[in-house]
C-alpha cells in the first residue's frame, strides 16, 4: 500500500487539519513543474501539432524555447502554439496520488510580475539540483503558474507526512493556526531568497490533485534558482521567520533541521 494514499489527507482522523473557513470562490495559485522525461515531452508536443526537429533532449528543449521563449516570460495569456502544448501536455496528465500544494492567488499576484524564480522562492519550489555542488550550473525547467478557484475542494494545513516527500517545506505549529486571528488554518511555505524571506508569510495548503485545464495558466517562464538558498540554509531562515510571526514556535520546535 503507498505511504500517499490520494485520499489520505481527507480522512476523518485528518480533520483537524482542513481548511474550512475557506470560501469557494478563493482563487488558488500553483507552481506547475513541466516533466522532465524525454518521451512524455516529445509525445506533448506531436499530440500539440508542434514536434520538434529531433528526438533528442537537446532538439526538444529548443523546440520549447521557441514555444516558450527564454527570457520572455508572460503574464498575459497563452498564444495559440502555447495554448495547444498546454492543453496537450495537460491531456496526457494523470491524477496523482499525491497532493497538490496551493497558495492564495492574492497572495501571490505581486509575484508573478517579476517573474518564474520569484513565484518559485516564494511558495518554496526548488528548480533542480539540491544533490549538486554550489555554483554548479542549473539547466532551466519550463514551470507554469496556474491560478483556478477551490470550489468544492477540500484545503488541508500540510502535515508531515507531505513534507516527507517535500523537504523544502515544514509544517507550522497548530496553535499557531488560532494565534494568526484572521489568518487561515494554512501552513507557511520556506521562502528561498534573501528578498522572500524578508516578505510577510504567505499561507499554504495542500488538496488532492485535479485535473488541469490551458485556461488556468496565468504565467510561464524558464527557471534556474539562481540565488536560491540551499536547504539548511532555507530551513533556519524559515524557522527565524516563523518565530518572528508566532510565539509558540521554539516550544514547538527549537531547531529548524
Amino acid at each position: 500500500m503507498s505511504r500517499f494514499p490520494r485520499e489520505a489527507i481527507l480522512q476523518p482522523d485528518n480533520e483537524c487539519n482542513w481548511a474550512l473557513t475557506v470560501h469557494r470562490d478563493t482563487e488558488l495559485f500553483n507552481a506547475f513543474r513541466l516533466r522532465k522525461e524525454l518521451d512524455f515531452r516529445i509525445a506533448a508536443l506531436n499530440d500539440a501539432g508542434l514536434p520538434a526537429a529531433g528526438a533528442t533532449d537537446a532538439a526538444v528543449t529548443e523546440r520549447l524555447k521557441n514555444i516558450f521563449p527564454d527570457g520572455q516570460p508572460s503574464d498575459s495569456g497563452l498564444n495559440d502554439s502555447q495554448e495547444r502544448f498546454v492543453s496537450a501536455l495537460f491531456e496526457r496528465l494523470e491524477v496523482s496520488k499525491y497532493p497538490v500544494w496551493v497558495a492564495p492567488f492574492d497572495q501571490m499576484r505581486s509575484r508573478l510580475a517579476s517573474g518564474v524564480d520569484s513565484w518559485l522562492a516564494a511558495v518554496g519550489v526548488v528548480v533542480d539540483g539540491e544533490t549538486k555542488p554550489p555554483g554548479e550550473p542549473v539547466e532551466p525547467q519550463l514551470f507554469f503558474g496556474l491560478r483556478y478557484k477551490k470550489g468544492d475542494l477540500t484545503l488541508v494545513r500540510p502535515t508531515l507526512l507531505e513534507v516527507y516527500r517535500y523537504p523544502q517545506h515544514f509544517p507550522c505549529p497548530p496553535a499557531s493556526c488560532a494565534a494568526a486571528g484572521l489568518r487561515s488554518p494554512g501552513g507557511h511555505p520556506i521562502g528561498l531568497t534573501v528578498n522572500e524571506a524578508e516578505e510577510p508569510l504567505i499561507d499554504e495548503f495542500v488538496h488532492v490533485d485535479i485535473r488541469r485545464t490551458a485556461d488556468m495558466v496565468v504565467g510561464w517562464g524558464w527557471a534556474t534558482g539562481n540565488g536560491f538558498f540551499r536547504r539548511s540554509e532555507a530551513r533556519r531562515k524559515h524557522h527565524a521567520r516563523l518565530c518572528r510571526q508566532y510565539a509558540d514556535v521554539p516550544a514547538w520546535m527549537r531547531e529548524p533541521t
